[in-house]
C-alpha cells in the first residue's frame, strides 16, 4: 500500500512541475545535448607496440598469480599522427602465472597480462597487451638472456625497456584525451 501512495505521489508531483514549467520533458533536455563528438574516434590497431618501462621488479622466485605489475611510458605514444597516450602514464597489469619446476635444466616462466594504462591526468585507457617476447606468446622464461635470468629464474630489474604488444585494439577519442594532458 505504501508503495503505490509514493508511486502516486511521485507522478502527481511530475504532472504539477510540467505544468507550471518547473521541469522540461526529457525529450527536450535531449536536443540540447549535442549529439556529436568534436574529433573522431581513433582505433589503434592489435598488433601495435607501445615502449615502456618496467618500475616493478620481477622475480618468478616471489611472484605470485594476482600480483600487480606496472610499467611507465617514457615518451608519448601516437597512432597517425595523433597523441593517443603521453609519457609518465603507468601501466597496469598482472600476474597471469608463475612455473617454477625446481628441476635440474627447467626454467622458471612468467606470463603477464596488461590491462590498463592512467595518464598523468587520471583518464583510464583500457587495454590488452602483454610483454612481445620472441615467441610471440608473452611468456618470459629464466633462460633468456635478454631479461637476465639466474640459475633459470626469471629476473628483472627495474628500469628495464619492453615493447608491450597490443592483443585487442585500443578506441580512443584523441580529442578528448588531449585536452586532458
Amino acid at each position: 500500500m505504501k508503495k503505490r501512495v509514493s508511486c502516486v505521489f511521485a507522478f502527481v508531483f511530475l504532472c504539477i512541475n510540467l505544468s507550471f514549467g518547473f521541469a522540461e520533458p526529457a525529450h527536450s533536455v535531449q536536443k540540447q545535448i549535442p549529439q556529436t563528438a568534436k574529433h573522431e574516434v581513433l582505433t589503434v590497431p592489435a598488433g601495435n607496440t607501445i615502449r615502456s618501462v618496467l618500475t616493478t621488479p620481477v622475480e618468478s622466485a616471489y611472484l605470485r598469480q594476482g600480483h600487480v605489475i606496472t610499467m611507465v611510458l617514457t615518451e608519448d605514444f601516437y597512432y597517425n599522427n595523433e597523441k593517443i597516450i603521453p609519457s609518465d602514464s603507468i601501466i597496469f597489469g598482472s600476474v597471469i602465472s608463475v612455473k617454477n619446476p625446481n628441476k635440474p635444466e627447467a626454467y622458471d616462466e612468467i606470463f603477464l597480462r596488461f590491462t590498463q594504462i592512467v595518464t598523468p591526468s587520471g583518464v583510464q585507457i583500457p587495454i590488452a597487451a602483454l610483454i612481445k617476447t620472441k615467441d610471440g606468446k608473452g611468456l618470459i622464461f629464466g633462460n633468456d638472456d635478454y631479461l637476465g635470468s639466474d640459475n633459470g629464474h626469471v629476473s628483472i630489474n627495474v628500469g628495464t625497456p619492453f615493447d608491450l604488444f597490443l592483443t585487442q585494439p585500443i578506441t580512443v577519442n584523441p580529442e578528448v584525451y588531449n585536452s586532458n594532458y
